[in-house]
């Protein structure tokens, strides 16, 4: 939630919107938190002059991204932005540094057939530009980065974000996994003790410095919705 203290910076109003309460004591003033669920009908009066959403792969059946993405099209104003990052669903090793046998490696495969058992692909990376085009937004521009995980990349800016990658994936890893491999694991469903086990070596891995680890990541930067109306 680092980007609630950001709010302070801008005269805006800005507005997150997530299923559950987040875990916050303290809001900028200018900063409004909203349980709700995008797949709905989106009842906000006032149209947006910017919707940004990041890291949402597996969070929609396909037709639910082309819904939420018209609702998105729908809700800006005219000439108003979105913004979208997403990650591409496996690890890559920047120079072939991980074992041979190291569990990384069948980790984004493993969470690819758990995912498409519930109907909510892992596929939101290479499909993110064909879906904005068919919301209807205009002048898309896409950029494809590298994001390391841990500090590992000897560029300053790219030290600190595989740092905050490799928190994101610490503190994060457990919520991605539980659900999908105890309800769809392969070859049957995991118990909750297996899970953990599985995670303890894929955290161990992660935090191993000599393993060059990143993902591919898509940004698509602030576009126009369109220049018009």
């Amino acid at each position: 939630m680092r980007w609630l203290s950001q709010a302070t910076e801008f005269s805006a109003t800005v507005r997150g919107v997530d299923l559950f309460p987040p875990p916050v004591s303290w809001l900028p003033p200018n900063c409004i938190l909203e349980v709700d669920d995008v797949t709905k009908e989106w009842t906000w009066q006032q149209p947006f002059d910017l919707v940004h959403m990041r890291l949402l792969d597996a969070a929609f059946t396909p037709e639910e991204n082309e819904e939420v993405l018209y609702q998105c099209y729908r809700s800006l104003r005219p000439g108003g932005w979105i913004e979208l990052l997403e990650l591409t669903a496996d690890f890559q090793s920047e120079d072939n540094s991980w074992s041979q046998d190291c569990p990384l490696k069948g980790f984004m495969p493993l969470m690819k057939s758990a995912a498409a058992k519930t109907g909510r692909p892992l596929h939101l990376y290479h499909r993110c530009v064909e879906l904005v085009k068919s919301a209807g937004f205009l002048d898309i521009h896409e950029e494809v980065k590298k994001w390391p995980i841990g500090p590992w990349a000897r560029d300053e800016q790219l030290k600190e974000a595989g740092s905050l990658n490799l928190e994101h994936w610490m503190l994060g890893a457990e919520g991605y996994v539980m659900y999908l491999l105890t309800k769809f694991g392969d070859p049957t469903p995991w118990s909750h003790d297996e899970v953990q086990v599985y995670l303890a070596h894929i955290r161990k891995e992660l935090k191993d410095h000599n393993n060059h680890i990143y993902h591919r990541v898509l940004v698509i930067p602030l576009f126009w919705k369109c220049m018009t109306g």
